[in-house]
């Protein structure tokens, strides 16, 4: 009796083995759209299509205004905004998000894609950042008086993998003693490295724009001249809606590369920048953490 019990629980285990094994042979894979989401600038295209071949497939979308689908599935940016794409199939329906980017008063006809990491984004991984289509990492050397800490191994990992690399200095300066302290720091952290892209001064500390336009701009033109004195180019950062405090600075030092931060779909910078800090919160393979998004205009 026992025996006959075991031989039928066998043989049911192999009957169940036998039949998933022929459902999975006849199994076809699910298609798939190639992007869920995507980030394009105004003007730029991107072509979509499924995984799997089908006969009849339709794109549409919801917001032409924003990005338009041409019958073969080539999505175009045309303003700055959020569109859905559908993709029909017959059977199915797929969407994509797209993110529509107006940065405004510059040449797009080159643009590279680069991040801005220091301490808060810990270790990162810059084989996987540059597999995921990063062009450029801008790293925090330091802040004040006080170096970054992950400042070292941003700089070798990211040159070990092929990336560009610039550095930029976080300034709390509140005197032109101090402001030149904060330049003698960072030439001391910057120690002869060789970089692709300048050394950007960031001002966006309160207590800087509250003084207002004359004094943000001597600061921007006293650290970059002690900067450009040691043989590296100069640059500035601040954001649009600071950007009044020191524009003065934009017209009179055009040897300054300007790295301007708007977060949003539109840049509404009413002059020529180089480079786009477009979003806070972004997600690139390699980082473990939110991550400034950029893009670099080389022809602006």
């Amino acid at each position: 009796m026992k025996a006959a019990k075991r031989f039928c629980r066998r043989f049911l285990f192999v009957l169940c083995l036998f039949l998933f094994s022929a459902s999975s042979k006849g199994r076809v894979q699910a298609a798939s759209l190639n992007a869920s989401s995507l980030n394009l600038l105004k003007g730029q295209s991107f072509s979509l299509y499924l995984s799997e071949e089908e006969d009849t497939v339709s794109f549409e979308s919801k917001n032409p205004g924003i990005a338009a689908v041409s019958e073969d599935g080539t999505v175009t940016g045309v303003s700055g905004g959020i569109a859905k794409i559908i993709c029909d199939d017959g059977s199915r329906k797929y969407q994509c998000t797209v993110n529509v980017y107006d940065p405004g008063m510059v040449n797009t006809n080159s643009v590279m894609n680069g991040i801005d990491v220091s301490v808060w984004q810990g270790r990162v991984d810059y084989e996987r950042v540059k597999a995921a289509g990063i062009d450029f990492v801008i790293m925090r050397a330091g802040y004040s008086t006080n170096i970054d800490t992950t400042f070292t191994a941003n700089y070798e990992n990211a040159r070990a993998a092929g990336l560009l690399v610039g550095a930029y200095w976080y300034s709390t300066a509140k005197n032109m003693t101090q402001l030149r302290n904060e330049a003698a720091s960072c030439l001391g952290v910057l120690n002869d490295r060789e970089f692709d892209l300048p050394v950007f001064f960031d001002v966006e500390d309160a207590y800087q724009l509250k003084k207002g336009t004359a004094f943000c701009s001597r600061l921007i033109k006293k650290f970059s001249s002690a900067i450009q004195a040691d043989g590296y180019d100069a640059g500035w950062y601040t954001a649009t809606s600071f950007v009044d405090r020191v524009k003065p600075a934009i017209r009179n030092n055009r040897g300054y590369m300007v790295w301007i931060a708007e977060h949003g779909p539109v840049n509404h910078y009413e002059g020529r920048y180089d480079i786009w800090q477009y979003s806070h919160t972004g997600r690139v393979d390699g980082v473990n953490a939110e991550v400034d998004l950029n893009w670099y205009f080389p022809n602006r």
